[in-house]
C-alpha cells in the first residue's frame, strides 16, 4: 500500500507544481479571452485618423497643401452600426478638407441599407466636393468569379448622386481650384466585369496631374504606361487581423504584402486604406481608418516622399 501511494505521488508531482500549471492555464485563458473581447468589441469601433503628406514635382504649385480625406469599405448592413459611419463622417468634416473621396463597398449585401448609408455619407462636406467609385459588394460580387448584378450598383449610384456625391463610373472629373487643375479618375470595381481603365483615361492628357480612385489595389496592373500621382484603394480591410509574427491572417499572396498603407508602384504611389466597416465584426491591430492626405508640390516643400 505504501509503495502504491508513493508511486502515485511521483506521477502527480508535488501540489505546488500542479497549482502552478493550473495558474498558467488560467492566465493563458484570461489573456486569450481579453484579446478576443478587444478584437470583437473594441477595435472594430475604434476609428483612427491617419495623416499622410505626399509630394510630387508635377503637382500644381497653386494646389500645394491641398487636403484630401479618403474613406472606404463601409459595408452598411445589420453588422455595421450606422453610428460608426456617422463618426467617420464627423471625423472627416473636422479636417475641413478640400476634397473627400470614397472607394466603394457602401453596403455589405442587398438593397435594404442603401438609402441609410447614402443619407449618412450625404453629410460629408468639402470645399471642392465628394467623389466616389463602386466596390465589389456594390455589384453584389463576393469573388472574382461571381457574376455581377447591375441593379444594385445603379441604385447605389443614384442614391449617392441625389445627395451630391460625384460617382465616377470609368470617368474622369477635371477639377479646377485656385487657378489650377487636375484630374480625378474613377473606375468600376475590378471584379465587377465593368472596369474600363482605358475609357476612364480617354480624355485625360498624358502629362496632366491626376489621382485615381479604384476599389481593388490590383487595378494598377491595368494602367499600361500611364502614371498617376496617387492611387487610392481599399478592399483588403487591412486583413482585419494582423497577428504578431504571422501578419494578415486572412489575406493571401500579393494582398498580404500590400494589406494597408502607402506603397511605391511603377505607376506612382498606391494607398490601401484599412476601411471603416467590416465583413464580420473582428479587428486586431488593424483599426478602422479615416486617411487624411496633404498633397504637396516638391519644389515648394522639402518633404521626403513618401513619409508619414
Amino acid at each position: 500500500m505504501a509503495d502504491d501511494k508513493e508511486h502515485s505521488n511521483r506521477e502527480n508531482g508535488p501540489p505546488w507544481r500542479r497549482l502552478r500549471g493550473r495558474l498558467g492555464l488560467a492566465r493563458w485563458l484570461g489573456r486569450t479571452w481579453a484579446h478576443w473581447t478587444y478584437a470583437r468589441h473594441v477595435e472594430p469601433m475604434w476609428l483612427e485618423v491617419t495623416q499622410w503628406r505626399v509630394c510630387a514635382p508635377d503637382w500644381p504649385r497653386a494646389l500645394h497643401a491641398l487636403k484630401l480625406v479618403h474613406l472606404t469599405d463601409f459595408h452598411g448592413g445589420r453588422r455595421v452600426p450606422l453610428s460608426l459611419l456617422l463618426e467617420a463622417v464627423e471625423l472627416t468634416n473636422a479636417q475641413q478638407p478640400h476634397l473627400v473621396v470614397l472607394t466603394g463597398d457602401f453596403v455589405h449585401a442587398g438593397r435594404r441599407y442603401v438609402e441609410q448609408v447614402a443619407d449618412v455619407l450625404g453629410r460629408l462636406r468639402a470645399q471642392i466636393g465628394v467623389a466616389a467609385v463602386l466596390g465589389n459588394h456594390d455589384f453584389a460580387v463576393r469573388t472574382r468569379l461571381a457574376r455581377r448584378k447591375s441593379g444594385l450598383s445603379n441604385r447605389i449610384e443614384l442614391a449617392l448622386r441625389e445627395r451630391g456625391v460625384q460617382v465616377l463610373r470609368n470617368q474622369a472629373w477635371r477639377i479646377e481650384h485656385q487657378g489650377a487643375s487636375f484630374y480625378l479618375v474613377g473606375v468600376d470595381d475590378l471584379w465587377s466585369g465593368a472596369c474600363n481603365v482605358q475609357q476612364a483615361f480617354r480624355e485625360v492628357p498624358e502629362e496632366a496631374p491626376c489621382l485615381l480612385l479604384a476599389h481593388h489595389p490590383n487595378t494598377l496592373e491595368h494602367l499600361s504606361n500611364r502614371r498617376v500621382f496617387l492611387t487610392l484603394s481599399g478592399h483588403t480591410h487591412g486583413g482585419q487581423v494582423n497577428w504578431p509574427g504571422i501578419g494578415p491572417v486572412f489575406l493571401r499572396g500579393k494582398m498580404r504584402r500590400m494589406a494597408a498603407g502607402l506603397f511605391r508602384h511603377r505607376h506612382g504611389l498606391l494607398y490601401v486604406n484599412r476601411g471603416v466597416g467590416y465583413g464580420w465584426r473582428l479587428r486586431y491591430r488593424v483599426r478602422p481608418e479615416v486617411a487624411v492626405f496633404t498633397l504637396l508640390n516638391s519644389e515648394i516643400s522639402s518633404s521626403q516622399l513618401p513619409y508619414r
